[in-house]
């Protein structure tokens, strides 16, 4: 059986985690650190009431950072891929080959309350799911007919790709060290998933005649859902030409030039190369980014949404 089926399994499996600081120019802790004055003495962090000691106001200071804001990213990721090959003759090839990508990704960031900013302390908790799909069903044959090689390809393929995410936020920490979202004074929820699915036809064939004259032929036949119905299906292809002229050269020509060979091709490329956009929820919950911050609605008991045409208040 084994000169007939052959078949591998193999999985990649990873897990990280990062604990990161504030990054940007906003309140990163190097972005502060480098506009303070370099005779500052940093410590102690706090004063004598346990507010900040700071240089200057609507900046958290470099060490208050650090023990205070914190970006914590998990992740989980499976890599799974199965091939089968069957060869029925010794000039037919059948090949299966199916692959995965799949990850789940928990990011928790949490801010303490800062007099020092006029913030009162929040929580994003952010936790996504990914799964993407490819696979390759290939018929490829090899044959000799005198001094000509022709090796033909032919094949489908089905990916497909899966990413949802849900977002938690709480804003207005009341306890101290209470890294959880439920002691929020405020909360705030969205939600999103993204589906796409490309059904692809692909073929390929190379001539060869004498080793030293070629021609390749490559074609595809692709359907993409995040396309227009009217117009899913986009065909491309490639032509390409090679001719090895030395071969056709005397022995006194060789000594100086020992190879010798053109090349003509031409091709087109076909790209589905946006998004998922007729999945998205008319309307966006709505935030402001400031210089104290980002405030995400609702605000003070009011939400608002916003879409291409409008913002839409709701009381």
């Amino acid at each position: 059986m084994g000169q007939y089926f052959n078949s591998t399994f193999q999985i990649n499996y990873s897990n990280s985690e990062q604990n990161r600081l504030p990054e940007g120019a906003s309140n990163g802790p190097l972005f502060v650190l480098l506009g303070q004055p370099i005779s500052r003495n940093p410590f102690p962090i706090l004063n004598a009431d346990g507010t900040q000691r700071g240089y200057r106001l609507s900046r958290n200071m470099p060490y208050w950072t650090i023990n205070n804001i914190s970006n914590n990213d998990k992740i989980n990721r499976f890599i799974p891929v199965y091939t089968l090959n069957v060869t029925p003759t010794k000039w037919l090839t059948i090949t299966e080959r199916l692959g995965a990508d799949l990850y789940m990704e928990e990011v928790k960031y949490t801010e303490r309350p800062s007099p020092q900013i006029g913030l009162t302390g929040q929580i994003h908790h952010i936790n996504t799911n990914f799964r993407q799909f490819n696979n390759d069903l290939m018929l490829s044959t090899n044959n000799n007919f005198g001094n000509f090689n022709l090796n033909v390809l032919v094949g489908n393929n089905i990916y497909s790709q899966y990413t949802g995410a849900m977002n938690t936020t709480g804003t207005g920490l009341t306890i101290d060290d209470f890294n959880n979202v439920s002691g929020a004074s405020t909360y705030s929820a969205s939600e999103y998933y993204y589906r796409t699915r490309k059904v692809g036809f692909y073929a390929q064939a190379n001539l060869e005649y004498n080793r030293f004259i070629s021609l390749a032929l490559t074609g595809r036949y692709d359907g993409s859902s995040v396309l227009s119905a009217d117009k899913q299906f986009y065909p491309y292809g490639s032509v390409a030409t090679s001719f090895i002229f030395s071969e056709l050269l005397g022995d006194g020509f060789r000594n100086v030039m020992n190879f010798g060979k053109l090349r003509l091709s031409y091709a087109t490329v076909g790209n589905d190369g946006v998004g998922p956009y007729a999945l998205n929820t008319p309307y966006v919950r709505a935030g402001r980014n400031t210089n104290a911050g980002y405030f995400e609605f609702p605000f003070q008991g009011q939400g608002a949404f916003c879409s291409a045409l409008r913002w839409v208040i709701r009381a």
